[in-house]
């Protein structure tokens, strides 16, 4: 994996084109850019407005058209997806200049390691985990393709929260900022229109301590 400027990037090919995507479990589908949809000449179908209400954040979000599209080969190192579709905003950023961001319809077809500190992604064939895997491992649940977990606050929870390897920094929702008792702190705000980045907030802040799992 290598470091952007917040998240982590990687190398995918897609239809024998080698691409620099975002690693993204936030994301439920996988995107390509514009630029991107054309080296790889692919077509679409155009996608009602109605359903891309939490694809995006940022106050030029409103105009925004897509297009689904059907992918050809994926490989991702030595593993390889077939048979998946994408989506392609005209208007919406990917940051850190990608040409897209491998999402969970993707990185949900196998066992997933993720190691920050040593920048290495790891895509295995699913399996069981042993007992004592078990022990260790943090409960996941899955809604509407992306996976949530149980996160407890200044010793308060459990909040649900979204597993996000596409954002930069860990986000909370007002209500919760109100209830836990974190002090906030002013965030600034998005004028342009991302993709799969974070959702809008209007205050960020600071959480004294954290537990997720049995951790």
């Amino acid at each position: 994996m290598q470091p952007g400027r917040s998240v982590f990037g990687l190398e995918a090919t897609i239809g024998g084109q080698t691409s620099q995507f975002l690693l993204d479990t936030g994301a439920s589908t996988t995107l390509l850019s514009p630029t991107l949809r054309q080296r790889l000449k692919l077509t679409g179908s155009p996608v009602q407005t109605t359903d891309l209400n939490y694809a995006v954040a940022g106050k030029d979000c409103p105009q925004m058209t897509a297009a689904r599209l059907k992918l050809p080969v994926v490989n991702i190192g030595s593993s390889e997806v077939r048979g998946l579709e994408a989506l392609q905003f005209d208007q919406a950023l990917i940051p850190d200049h990608a040409d897209g961001i491998l999402g969970m319809d993707i990185l949900g077809q196998f066992s997933l390691i993720i190691d920050p500190q040593q920048r290495q992604l790891s895509l295995n064939l699913p399996r069981s985990l042993s007992p004592a895997e078990r022990l260790r491992a943090i409960p996941l649940e899955a809604k509407s393709g992306v996976m949530l977990a149980q996160l407890r606050i200044n010793d308060q929870g459990h909040f649900r929260v979204l597993v996000d390897t596409g954002a930069g920094s860990t986000f909370i929702s007002p209500a919760v900022a109100d209830g836990g008792g974190p002090g906030p702190r002013p965030a600034p705000a998005h004028s342009k229109c991302w993709a799969f980045v974070a959702w809008r907030m209007r205050r960020s802040p600071s959480v004294p301590s954290a537990s997720l799992g049995p951790h």
